[in-house]
């Protein structure tokens, strides 16, 4: 399947997998998407903080599809999950340390990135190259520009690069907002320069998102920005009962997930996991629930449980009152 192809599958399994992201978090906002052009070939180029979370995150502010580069190892864990990256529109982009070979063989993929984009499918690259859990912005790799320049010099239509800030409330906790703003695009041209893209390219993100920098200062500075912050937690505390029901309901859900989140190295991945553990069992629950509740209750109460069952998730991560 190309790229770019909109699959029957593919559009039904977005229904699921874009309400379970939705479901990871309390408020979800996005601002400026006016932004992105209507007249050409777009590439949007978010910061990178919380692994497969972030691309979860642009995956479903779009209605149609979204491709995606990430890093060519991750399509060596298996082949169940190499199967997986594709059927969400992911291909491998090979940086500097995977050899000379991999970057050789990295331009069919970018071949097959201009394709999509020809088509009128939004393509979508972490420029940093990796994820890492701070409200700064590491410097930006050279492969959106490739990118970019030869889809300039191959397509007929005006190609942009789209500035995105995702601003996570917390990088490791479930249930808590996140922010996602769309910046002016970037007109790419044959002629364009490099360096003076990515210089501008940082500007702008770094004005989307909640940005220190990344010295002897960024500790201190983070930490009293983050005291600035802090919200009393009484109205959780308040709420305990129904974060008990909640946490009851969704026992079987979180449990597991949480056991493997405390054996994590890479805390960042905290979120990736609890989203897995939803998307493959919060269905299993609701059935369960919806026939046994069928079963003993008048269908009013049945459709109530399986309702409460559903939100059961999310209540439990936002209620839950914070340690730190």
């Amino acid at each position: 399947m190309k790229l770019w192809e909109n699959s029957r599958s593919y559009r039904f399994g977005r229904i699921f997998t874009d309400a379970c992201t939705r479901s990871l978090y309390w408020h979800f906002q996005v601002c400026g998407k006016e932004n992105i052009p209507a007249d050409g070939a777009v590439i949007l180029s978010p910061n990178h903080t919380n692994t497969l979370m972030d691309a979860l995150v642009m995956l479903r502010l779009q209605k149609g599809p979204i491709a995606f580069g990430a890093r060519a190892d991750l399509f060596q864990k298996g082949l169940r999950v190499a199967r997986a990256l594709h059927w969400l529109k992911i291909v491998p982009l090979a940086r500097a340390r995977d050899g000379a070979e991999a970057l050789k063989q990295s331009q069919e993929i970018i071949d097959e990135i201009v394709d999509c984009l020809g088509h009128k499918v939004p393509f979508c690259l972490f420029p940093e190259g990796t994820h890492r859990p701070k409200r700064s912005l590491l410097p930006l790799k050279k492969g959106i520009f490739r990118i970019a320049a030869q889809a300039a010099q191959n397509l007929d239509v005006p190609v942009y690069v789209v500035p995105v800030g995702i601003e996570h409330e917390s990088y490791y906790k479930a249930g808590r907002d996140i922010r996602v703003s769309f910046g002016e695009p970037i007109r790419i041209t044959p002629d364009a320069s490099s360096a003076d893209f990515l210089a501008e390219l940082t500007r702008r993100m770094r004005g989307l998102i909640t940005w220190f920098p990344d010295d002897e200062n960024y500790p201190p500075a983070v930490a009293a920005w983050e005291k600035g912050r802090h919200k009393s937690q009484l109205w959780r505390y308040l709420l305990l009962p129904v974060w008990g029901v909640s946490a009851l309901m969704s026992l079987p859900i979180w449990l597991p997930s949480e056991m493997l989140v405390a054996r994590l190295k890479d805390k960042a991945w905290s979120n990736t996991v609890r989203y897995v553990f939803r998307l493959l069992l919060l269905p299993l629950l609701v059935l369960a629930a919806g026939i046994c509740a069928f079963v003993w209750l008048p269908w009013y109460g049945a459709l109530l449980t399986v309702f409460c069952t559903l939100l059961s998730p999310m209540l439990f991560y936002r209620l839950l009152p914070d340690r730190s």
